[in-house]
């Protein structure tokens, strides 16, 4: 077994690194389906993390590898939720991780800060999610309305010249007013200069 070879390893060793404890979060997360951990293999395990615990809280670890603090919390992360650890274990474990993520003193003062700020960057972005969402909603209420199209008007315009054109032609088919028409021009044509017309039908002929 992986982990039980991990575990060995871990033993001997004086000062811890990152990637004793990667091996050792690899090692527990990736159990094959036909092993399994038995209660003595799990003690053996939990004895592995408190150790763990005491280098890093006693700083016997190389503090020169930056990864070692987020290879503890993703190690204390993993043990926190395994199946066959005790409900005792796992308030520890539970503990433990608190305590490395939160801290105090001064530690714990930069932590807020870094959480205040983060969470200043998701306000923010939040409020910038909710304009953008405000204008998809009018772009897509824009796209809705059908404007008039300009062939449509058009054809409004042409349509009333065809109205007059119509009315235009009905007048000059008519009769009635073909004969109003010839009368009056007729009767323009016999007009003095001071545009007083005269009817010659009406005289008597000599």
């Amino acid at each position: 077994m992986y982990l039980k070879t991990v575990l060995q390893t871990l033993g001997t060793k004086k000062q811890l690194e990152a990637e004793d404890l990667y091996k050792l979060n690899e090692a527990t997360f990736n159990v094959p389906e036909e092993e399994s951990i038995d209660e003595k293999m799990a003690t053996k395990l939990f004895a592995a993390v408190e150790k763990t615990v005491a280098a890093y809280t006693a700083g016997r670890y190389d503090k020169e590898d930056s990864n070692f603090f987020y290879d503890y919390v993703a190690l204390l992360g993993t043990m926190q939720n395994q199946h066959f650890f005790t409900g005792k274990q796992h308030q520890m474990m539970i503990s433990w991780l608190k305590d490395a993520l939160g801290g105090d003193g001064e530690k714990q003062k930069g932590n807020s800060k870094v959480v205040a700020r983060l969470e200043e960057e998701h306000r923010k972005l939040q409020e910038e999610m909710n304009k953008l969402k405000d204008l998809s909603s009018a772009v897509q209420t824009l796209r809705s309305i059908r404007l008039p199209e300009a062939q449509e008007g058009k054809g409004k315009k042409s349509g009333k010249g065809e109205g007059k054109k119509d009315r235009k032609e009905e007048g000059t088919d008519d009769p009635a007013r073909k004969e109003l028409k010839a009368q009056v021009n007729a009767a323009g044509r016999v007009c003095n200069p001071v545009q007083t017309c005269f009817n010659w039908t009406a005289i008597p002929a000599a």
